[in-house]
């Protein structure tokens, strides 16, 4: 987890570099930045989950000779999952975060961590209009058995699902 945590904080300071040198347009730092932050409060979530919320949090400017574990990191969690939501809704590739991903996500983080059901409520109702990252529609199949048959892979259920890809062309 802390690994994928790293290398989101890895994403920010690049990003930050590539846009003082002018390699990219502020725009897509922006895009860069709000995709790695919603990722890194997604796997601190996920560490917070596993280690009844007993974990430090890191990023880019984290001193590691004074890192803790005793801090309540959950609102700084909640923060890295809100820029989520800034995102556009077509990214234009399944696989990446999105506005609806990340809506669906702090949803689930506001539940578990400040039992927030009323603030999460909001979100899933506007993530119900959302798209997936490719900009394809999101809903229900016809059937609950269309959700396993491998045509309907990424299908109109799937809002978020992880790709992999290695050295195949895909870009990925």
């Amino acid at each position: 987890v802390y690994e994928a945590v790293s290398r989101c904080n890895s994403a920010i300071m690049v990003t930050a570099q590539a846009l003082a040198s002018g390699t990219i347009t502020t725009e897509q730092a922006d895009l860069f930045v709000k995709q790695a932050r919603a990722l890194r409060g997604w796997y601190h979530f996920e560490a917070w989950r596993m280690w009844a919320g007993k974990v430090p949090y890191v990023d880019e400017n984290t001193d590691q000779a004074t890192l803790t574990n005793t801090e309540d990191i959950s609102d700084k969690i909640i923060a890295d999952l809100t820029e989520g939501t800034n995102l556009p809704l077509d990214m234009d590739q399944v696989g990446r975060f999105n506005k609806t991903v990340s809506q669906v996500l702090l949803a689930k983080a506001m539940m578990q961590m400040k039992h927030d059901y009323a603030g999460a409520l909001v979100l899933l109702n506007q993530a119900k209009t959302g798209t997936k990252p490719n900009g394809d529609p999101i809903g229900l199949a016809a059937t609950y058995g269309e959700v396993f048959d491998i045509v309907n892979r990424n299908g109109i259920e799937s809002v978020y699902t992880v790709q992999y890809s290695v050295n195949d062309g895909s870009g990925g």
